[in-house]
């Protein structure tokens, strides 16, 4: 690489954090004063991950990886959007073409470098991730906030996979987009629909299908939604209202399905002539089980083979199917997911009743297994770790409930969980520490003067004896 990349790319990287890291740090230190620090670190830490990301793309696969194809054609694209000609010929937009778009129009504004694009783009993810936490945190806000922050934030899969040029970063954003704004929906504050139009509008142009996967659980979550007064509003939320909003996600939902199966048409996965989900599964099983890390995908055929598709999509590759090095670590990352899993299992008995009263956990819920259908014919597993980027935001969220009942304070069995006694209100007691005890003494010796017995002064409550 160019020192003059290198050098362009750095300085990128410090006018992102500078410029986001105060304003971070204000708005945390306002909703979340124990994460300031941490929410620091995560930031640093995201932007670190995109240069691991860049050397496995160019040292360990010499640069056969994506974002060389996105770079190549964006580097192409910046003398004509300089000259403010946006007419690209990049083949199909929907897609690919949107991302080579947008990383032409980042290295017209930025200057050309490699580099520099996966800061930038590693940037727009943290974003996403960030609105991911501020959904959980307006959603359910009973919940376990700082087992999601670290899981959120800097589970490997996403401080890695989206800090490229690419489709997750632009995807993680879109997504958290749309979470933030359906939180918003389900708890009846403004704006909630624009946010959700807008998130989904850019996941739309890139993945279709993951767009509408998230409708639908939308659909489906804010018909459970109860009518209760709108935090801080004061008014009862009316009738009238959901209707409205049912209707609305309802025909969002019929457009995202609509645009999905013409993508998928167009992009030549007929199967026998026919389109549709089917057709749509069968092209990505015949697409994705080839390469040094195919494998036979758990295809969702039967309501029965539900489980094991969520254990393949979510959890796979086992260690014992792991084949190289990277395999390794996505393994040692499923392995962790399953333990974390079984560490929730007393929250996720509550799972139904949290899912009514907090619609939210039924979006989380209801996505991560429609995704898991969606992507149960994925067959590489180099393929299926990159892309539940897009679930686990949604996923880690049931991984988080509270450990107790609606409307209780403590546990089902009265008593705290000995292995989350000190979390109240999602935030551990252990992380507030108290200040240091002193060993200066409480008194010096000349201040340990005896006093006479007539300088005594009664109790307080007796009375003043009479005079001899």
């Amino acid at each position: 690489m160019p020192t003059s990349q290198i050098v362009s790319g750095a300085i990128t990287a410090i006018v992102l954090i500078v410029l986001t890291l105060p304003w971070l740090r204000h708005k945390f230190r306002k909703s979340d004063p124990d994460f300031v620090r941490l929410v620091s670190w995560a930031l640093v830490a995201k932007i670190l991950a995109s240069i691991a990301r860049y050397f496995v793309a160019y040292q360990i696969y010499g640069g056969v990886a994506d974002s060389a194809q996105y770079y190549n054609t964006g580097v192409a694209l910046v003398p004509q959007f300089r000259q403010f000609d946006f007419h690209a010929n990049v083949g199909k937009v929907i897609g690919t073409g949107v991302i080579k778009i947008f990383t032409g129009l980042v290295f017209a504004a930025t200057g050309v470098s490699d580099i520099g694009g996966y800061f930038i783009y590693s940037w727009l993810g943290f974003l996403g991730l960030w609105l991911f936490f501020r959904a959980f945190r307006l959603a359910v806000p009973e919940g376990d906030v700082r087992r999601y922050f670290w899981l959120v934030f800097l589970l490997p899969s996403m401080l890695f996979w989206p800090s490229e040029i690419g489709k997750e970063a632009w995807m993680t954003l879109g997504l958290g987009l749309s979470a933030y704004g359906a939180a918003r929906i389900l708890t009846y504050r403004p704006f909630g629909y624009v946010l959700v139009l807008l998130g989904c509008t850019e996941t739309a142009l890139v993945r279709p299908l993951v767009t509408a996967l998230l409708l639908a659980a939308l659909v489906m979550a804010f018909l459970l939604r109860r009518s209760q007064v709108a935090a801080g509003s004061g008014h009862q939320a009316r009738r009238g209202g959901q209707i409205v909003g049912i209707v609305v996600l309802s025909a969002a939902l019929l457009v995202g399905v609509t645009q999905a199966n013409t993508f998928f048409s167009k992009d030549g996965v007929e199967s026998g002539g026919s389109t549709g989900i089917s057709a749509i599964i069968s092209g990505t099983a015949a697409r994705t089980t080839q390469g040094g890390s195919h494998f036979a995908p758990a295809r969702l055929s039967a309501p029965w083979t539900i489980p094991y598709a969520v254990l393949s999509v979510t959890f796979r590759p086992f260690p014992w199917e792991a084949r190289n090095v990277q395999g390794l670590l996505a393994s040692g990352e499923g392995a962790f997911l399953l333990y974390m899993t079984w560490r929730s299992r007393k929250r996720l008995r509550n799972l139904w009743k949290w899912m009514r009263f907090r619609p939210y956990i039924a979006l989380c819920l209801l996505y991560s297994l429609l995704f898991a259908f969606g992507f149960s014919a994925v067959g590489n597993f180099g393929i299926l770790a990159r892309e539940r980027v897009m679930q686990f935001p949604f996923f880690v969220v049931i991984l988080a409930l509270p450990d107790h009942r609606p409307g209780e304070a403590e546990t089902e069995g009265g008593d705290p969980d000995p292995a989350e006694k000190d979390v109240i209100g999602g935030v551990r007691i252990s992380a507030m520490h108290p200040a240091a005890l002193s060993r200066a003494p409480l008194a010096t010796d000349s201040e340990l003067v005896p006093v006479s017995p007539g300088r005594i002064p009664p109790p307080p409550s007796a009375a003043p004896s009479a005079p001899p």
